[in-house]
């Protein structure tokens, strides 16, 4: 009886994907990205500055297309954005920016992108914010979805070579993560953090999503890529699972065949 139970559990796992594929927000990044077609304005458009940014030639929905250098001295404006391997909708991201010298990049202006009519995000930030070491909380309601989506934009001078990194938000020990919208919150921690370089190009850093899922070492569960769960940690990979909350790997599963399932059942009876 017991092995029969276990095996349809894992049928019912694999049919319900065990976490819907678009809250589920593993393998996220924050891309830093320049915008060189925008001009630098006091005021921000009417439409919000993420949705100006969107009707542009510099809008991109692949990271290959990633601009992480600012090249000329001057007014920029640059945004960061949310991006996956797929489709997500999520309500909070949080994310810091790490030590940089306000001398080379100085910012005048800095927000949370929302679409137009949606009402003003709350936000939370340390103090400082936006500047070196600092970090901020969104919350956007409707939430935000697609993919590659602004989420946050910043408007500066920048004057000498330099780099001006995204970071860990230093708010409670630290996180730089996507939360989605459920009615029990789920925070997934971002992959990779960009950063926006300064008139040289060895100073940009890209990011790329990361195709994670489930990987069940023994009874632990992780969120991992094939490579790591299956080559290094000797793991087995679930591509359908996309959450360990709640684990599905907390009581082991032994894989049998639909032809030793029926027979268990046995078979079918006319």
């Amino acid at each position: 009886m017991g092995r029969m139970v276990l095996a349809l559990a894992l049928i019912v796992m694999v049919a319900s994907g065990v976490h819907a594929a678009e809250t589920a927000l593993g393998g996220g990044v924050f891309i830093t990205h320049y915008a060189p077609s925008i001009a630098h304005s006091d005021d921000e458009p009417p439409e919000g500055w993420g949705d100006h940014y969107l009707a542009t030639v510099d809008a991109i929905d692949q990271a290959a297309n990633q601009n992480t250098l600012i090249t000329t001295i001057g007014w920029s404006i640059w945004f960061v954005l949310a991006a996956w391997v797929e489709n997500k909708v999520f309500c909070t991201a949080e994310f810091g920016l790490g030590d940089y010298s306000i001398e080379d990049y100085a910012i005048d202006s800095a927000g949370p992108c929302v679409p137009d009519g949606a009402p003003a995000p709350l936000e939370s930030s340390t103090p400082g914010w936006p500047g070196p070491n600092a970090g901020t909380t969104v919350t956007a309601t409707p939430p935000w979805s697609g993919n590659f989506v602004p989420i946050y934009y910043f408007a500066g001078y920048a004057y000498y070579e330099g780099a001006v990194p995204l970071a860990i938000s230093p708010r409670d020990g630290g996180t730089a993560s996507f939360t989605n919208c459920e009615a029990v919150p789920v925070t997934f921690t971002a992959a990779c953090l960009g950063t926006m370089g300064l008139l040289t190009e060895e100073t940009g850093v890209e990011c790329h999503p990361v195709d994670v899922h489930v990987c069940c070492v023994w009874e632990a569960c992780h969120l991992l890529t094939e490579t790591v769960c299956v080559d290094e940690l000797g793991g087995e990979w679930f591509p359908d699972w996309d959450s360990c909350d709640p684990s599905p790997c907390d009581t082991p599963v032994e894989r049998i065949s639909w032809g030793e399932l029926k027979t268990m059942f046995g078979g079918c009876q006319h």
